[in-house]
């Protein structure tokens, strides 16, 4: 099996297309195929240990007895926490793997949200890759809106 995955991505090159306009080739000497039959399967198994991982922690959201502190899909990974604290803690976990595997998560395209008004967003702030994440009250995820009231937004309610 690793022969096969060696040998998908040994001499791969790339360029890219832009009006017409071809750039030149430049070899690719990490990351995935983006639209290759095997990316996603790739991607699961590498990105396997950071989701069990965050379930370990017992940091996230549990729902009765299930831990469901981190739903993902694709490369979209969510953290669902019931305290700032805890937050930040799953936060450290991604970090810590993201070091360990020499990658990192975009900080500008993460954010974080509270729901319920518990806690004073002003009071809390949280960080990724040593960048304070922005808080926001409404954010799109997987195409859905979704807002710090917990409401439909604008968009879903213009669809129904």
């Amino acid at each position: 099996m690793l022969t096969i995955i060696r040998n998908t991505y040994t001499g791969l090159e790339s360029c890219v297309l832009c009006n017409g306009i071809r750039s030149r080739w430049v070899d690719m000497k990490r990351g995935l195929r983006q639209g290759g039959i095997l990316s996603t399967l790739y991607y699961l198994i590498f990105i396997d240990d950071l989701l069990n991982n965050l379930s370990e922690s017992k940091f996230g959201a549990p729902l009765s007895t299930i831990n469901c502190g981190n739903p993902a899909l694709a490369d979209d990974i969510t953290l669902l926490a019931l305290s700032p604290r805890s937050l930040q803690q799953l936060l450290n976990i991604c970090q810590n793997y993201s070091t360990r595997w020499k990658f990192a998560f975009n900080s500008n395209e993460s954010c974080t949200m509270v729901f319920g008004g518990r806690f004073d967003v002003n009071s809390f702030s949280w960080k990724l890759n040593g960048s304070k994440l922005d808080t926001k009250e409404t954010q799109e995820h997987l195409g859905i809106p979704i807002s710090e009231d917990m409401t439909c937004s604008r968009k879903i309610e213009k669809k129904l």
